[in-house]
């Protein structure tokens, strides 16, 4: 019996530590850089603050752009369908503070949160457009599998059955 606890802990303990270690996916575009004082970089800053109030306050999904031609900025913000406003509101204002602190001078920005948000801006219209987070293979095993599929199973069966 003891055996058993043990090793349901021990899974438990790998599973919850697993997830408290998610973090967000921030990526920073290599489409150009701004001045933080500049006029962009003013737009920039005022568009991400209307994002939390904005997206929490109107289910979840809000987009906007501010300023003219070289100085627009684009925004896009969305919350998780199952997020509270507070919650929308904190995960999408962490996001931001996120963002800015990692690409502090990039025309272009994105984070995908572990937690049930998404900001998003950029000096070019993205919205309706479907594009790609990185390389399209680096979660697929594109080879064929070599691995001995019984004696994977073997050892399968028996970690379950020691849960």
């Amino acid at each position: 019996m003891w055996v058993k606890f043990t090793a349901l802990s021990s899974v438990l303990s790998h599973l919850l530590l697993s997830i408290s270690l998610v973090e967000a996916f921030i990526r920073c575009y290599d489409t150009g850089n701004f001045t933080i004082n500049s006029t962009y970089g003013k737009n920039r800053d005022l568009i991400l603050a209307s994002l939390p109030p904005n997206v929490s306050e109107k289910g979840g999904f809000f987009t906007a752009n501010v300023g003219q031609n070289a100085y627009k900025v684009y925004a896009l913000g969305m919350c998780r369908g199952d997020s509270s406003r507070d919650d929308c509101y904190k995960c999408v204002n962490s996001t931001i503070h996120d963002l800015i602190a990692n690409c502090p001078n990039q025309k272009e920005a994105l984070s995908w949160e572990g937690q049930p948000c998404h900001v998003h801006y950029a000096d070019r219209s993205f919205y309706g457009t479907l594009e790609e987070l990185g390389n399209p293979e680096a979660g697929y095993n594109t080879g064929d599998i070599k691995s001995n599929l019984t004696e994977f199973d073997t050892v399968w069966e028996s970690l379950m059955d020691t849960v």
